[in-house]
């Protein structure tokens, strides 16, 4: 039997595609970029809630809880700590977003179904971002992502950029873009529809009087 070893250039088990890139057939899970999405909106929020803590202030508050700036300041870091823990890619940080994301969606369709009188969510620092059944669905889907994560583990960033190869740049511009789109639909969209109605009910009374 005649043995046939790789081309010289190339690893055993890694592809090579037609433009000649050599690509991994190590299989990546495909909650990798949705994790790190919601990590970096985790991230975020954390961050905006540690310069502005208003606005979460006054949603604690709506729900008759513990609404001081510091507390809230405090919720922040610690969700910027559970959103860089993704980093590392362990069970334990996924049940970290997990418990973050639940947390979140209680929070809001409570709210909601209560029709409490929220001004904001506070999820960005924002006073002027209603609570909406897309922030109850979207923070629903990243309680999902987490617990899968949680159950199959994504591992460190070297362990999947490796089984990426080439694609590994292009992943990262298209998950911090998805990271982008997604914050402009919790915090620009609700706000814009809320302003939009507002102008509405105006041109209504204007008309009726």
């Amino acid at each position: 039997m005649v043995h046939i070893d790789a081309p010289l250039g190339r690893e055993r088990g890694e592809v090579e595609p037609e433009d000649g890139w050599p690509l991994s057939s190590s299989p990546v899970s495909a909650f990798v970029g949705p994790l790190f999405v919601f990590a970096g909106l985790l991230v975020a929020a954390g961050v905006a809630k540690g310069i502005a803590p208003q606005a979460a202030a006054g949603a604690l508050r709506g729900m008759r809880l513990p609404s001081s700036t510091l507390l809230v300041r405090l919720l922040g870091l610690g969700e910027v700590a559970i959103g860089l823990s993704v980093l590392t890619g362990t069970a334990l940080a996924s049940a970290g977003m997990a418990f973050a994301y639940g947390g979140f969606a209680v929070f809001v369709a409570i709210a909601l179904y209560k029709d409490l009188p929220i001004g904001s969510c506070g999820c960005f620092g924002k006073d002027d971002t209603p609570p909406t059944w897309v922030h109850v669905t979207f923070n629903v889907v990243g309680t999902g992502v987490a617990f899968a994560t949680f159950a199959n583990p994504i591992g460190s960033p070297a362990g999947w950029s490796a089984d990426l190869g080439a694609l590994t740049i292009p992943y990262v511009i298209l998950t911090a873009a998805a990271t982008f789109f997604s914050y402009l639909l919790l915090a620009e969209l609700p706000r814009t529809l809320a302003l939009t109605s507002d102008k509405r009910a105006m041109i209504a009374v204007g008309g009726g009087s």
